[in-house]
């Protein structure tokens, strides 16, 4: 069960990928690192590379 406060699409779950590997859940994923951005990734497919390097994405907003 969600707050009242806590919109319905966000992640309250930790869900992590790498670049290269299949999108379980489409949604907005955030990089992680020390450099953050934020992109759209539809489920089923690739994640992608951030400036043309192999990092770990995590889902910060289901949708």
């Amino acid at each position: 069960m969600t707050s009242k406060t806590e919109p319905l699409n966000r992640c309250t779950k930790s869900i992590i990928r790498t670049t290269g590997t299949s999108c379980p859940i489409s949604g907005i994923w955030e990089s992680t690192g020390n450099f953050r951005t934020t992109c759209p990734v539809a489920k089923g497919s690739q994640m992608p590379k951030y400036f043309g390097k192999i990092i770990q994405w995590k889902l910060i907003q289901i949708g």
